[in-house]
């Protein structure tokens, strides 16, 4: 152990289990250990099970030289098996209500720029920024988009992305105003002064700073879809 490491350590045990200092090592049991880690096994667990682990370690040492009884390691997993679970706390992206959707959208569509077109497409599509933004025109075929698979994260295979009127007329739009289309080997979204996909940033700017709604992220209209979808029967 170096001094990096032994500091570490001493700043662990004297921080979190500092209640245990005081008592004899062959003194240290289920219940010193549960009093001293259970108020702060949930809202600081990875703080307590890495001092836990240590003073495991610690009786671990004390019992090879016969200063207790028993050793560290079986006590630590009983302990840990006491103290429980930790409850994961799932936070949500923040979604824009499905009633307010049909005045973002106008505010969207009234933007002249491929910000807002990516924006767009990516609401129209209920589809990830990471999987629209780098698209290229060869993987639209008539009315479907097929997404690579290693564009796909989540699923790790290739999906298949049936496209409504309204995403095709935005298709349509961009590649009259572009000079490209269908067949393409171009970016869908391509910058015009890089030639390299827009980033994939330019969505969640637009939508927080250009058109201020900072409370909301563009992963959470996925949610606003499946809402719209649930309360609408659709």
């Amino acid at each position: 152990m170096d001094e990096g490491d032994r500091q570490i350590w001493n700043l662990s045990i004297y921080r979190h289990a500092a209640a245990l200092l005081d008592l004899p090592v062959d003194d240290v049991d289920r219940v010193a250990l549960m009093r001293t880690f259970e108020p702060m096994w949930q809202s600081r667990h990875k703080s307590a099970n890495d001092s836990l682990t240590r003073v495991g370690a610690v009786l671990n040492y004390a019992y090879a030289w016969q200063y207790r009884v028993t050793g560290g390691r079986d006590l630590v997993t009983v302990v840990r098996d006491g103290l429980g679970s930790v409850k994961t706390v799932v936070r949500h992206r923040e979604a824009v209500p499905y009633r307010d959707m049909p005045a973002l959208m106008a505010e969207i569509r009234a933007l002249r720029n491929l910000s807002a077109r990516m924006l767009e497409f990516v609401i129209l599509t209920g589809s990830r920024v990471g999987e629209a933004v780098p698209m290229r025109w060869t993987e639209i075929d008539g009315n479907v988009w097929t997404v690579p698979v290693e564009r796909m994260s989540k699923r790790g295979k290739q999906h298949r992305v049936a496209l409504s009127r309204q995403a095709l007329a935005l298709l349509e739009r961009l590649g009259e105003e572009f000079g490209r289309g269908p067949g393409s080997q171009l970016l869908v979204c391509q910058s015009p002064m890089t030639g390299r996909a827009y980033s994939q940033q330019a969505p969640r700017d637009l939508l927080q700073k250009t058109l201020g709604r900072q409370g909301y992220t563009v992963h959470g209209f996925r949610s606003s879809f499946r809402e719209w979808a649930a309360r609408t029967g659709q």
